[in-house]
Formats: C-alpha cells, sequence, structure tokens
C-alpha cells in the first residue's frame, strides 16, 4: 500500500487494522512456518517468533524479476524499461504487466496491466498504440477504514504548487 497512500492515511489504516487485532512484523522475513495440529507457529528471520496463531498472512510485496532481461542486453530499472508503445530496447520484444516499468513506473494492478495490454494487442499486428492510462482508482476493501484512492500522475503538481510524492 506504501505506493497508493499517503503516509498518514497508510499510519490510520495500519492503526485501524492493529484495532481490529492485526499484528505487524514489518522489516523481517518468514523463515519457518510448523504446524501442530491446527495452531501454527512462525519463525522470523529476526529471530522472533510467533506462537499459537490461528491465521498468518505474509505480504511480501511485487518485486519485477529482470535477471532474464537484464542477461539478454535489454534495458532494465526497477522493471523492464518500455517506452508507450511497450517496447524494450531491442526490436520486436515487449514487456508489460507487473515486470514492465513505464516511465520509471511500475503498476502491478489490474486495470494497469489490462490497459497495457489494450496497448499492446494493436501494437502486434502492427497498428501501432500509445499507452494511456484513465483515472484507475484502488479500493482497499476492509470495514477497518474502506478507501477509494487515485494516485496523481507521476511529477504532477498539487493546488499549493508543491510536487506529489510519486
Amino acid at each position: 500500500m506504501g505506493r497508493l497512500l499517503p503516509a498518514a492515511a497508510a499510519l490510520e489504516l495500519q492503526e485501524k487494522l492493529s484495532a481490529a487485532g492485526i499484528r505487524w512484523h514489518l522489516s523481517t522475513t518468514v523463515k519457518s512456518i510448523d504446524r501442530t495440529g491446527e495452531i501454527l507457529q512462525v519463525t522470523l528471520e529476526n529471530g522472533n517468533t510467533i506462537s499459537s496463531c490461528d491465521v498468518f498472512l505474509s505480504a511480501v510485496g511485487l518485486k519485477p524479476r529482470i535477471e532474464l532481461a537484464k542477461s539478454a542486453n535489454i534495458q532494465t530499472g526497477i522493471g523492464i524499461q518500455v517506452n508507450r508503445e511497450l517496447a524494450t530496447n531491442i526490436k520486436n520484444i515487449y514487456a508489460l504487466g507487473d515486470c514492465a516499468e513505464v516511465e520509471g513506473l511500475v503498476l502491478p494492478y489490474v486495470m494497469p496491466i489490462m490497459q497495457a495490454a489494450r496497448t499492446l494487442a494493436p501494437t502486434l499486428i502492427s497498428q501501432t498504440t500509445a499507452l494511456t492510462y484513465p483515472a484507475m482508482p484502488v479500493m482497499v476493501k476492509t470495514p477497518a477504514l474502506a478507501t477509494v484512492v487515485s494516485p496523481p500522475a507521476k511529477g504532477a503538481e498539487g493546488p499549493m504548487g508543491g510536487h506529489q510524492p510519486y
């Protein structure tokens, strides 16, 4: 959610979910999960153990896997770099989805991926089409703090002239 919510909104969501019983273990990963009957015990890489939990959710985020692209001399940054036609720096090689980086952004969400697919399809049959994104609100579906977010475009300026943190 760090890509979508301003810090104050993210903190409020975290507080509401904490009040509902969610416990957070940030900046670490899972080392092992052991089951005894219906009870789970989770050991984290930082040495902490979470004992006697009924449910465990690990949200690890998305990070594009770009090793193959790099080995093929395709330009990469945080993802596989493409232009608005979704073309890489190598002729006839395209990328879309959660590995594609368009103008510095990787958007691993359903709406931008569908928009990219709609752009790439005509391009592949020689009807070059440039990718544009419509307004793409994202719904945070939790009763703790139902939220709809529509982040501004990268580099957008607000009414006070300040740059947005995206």
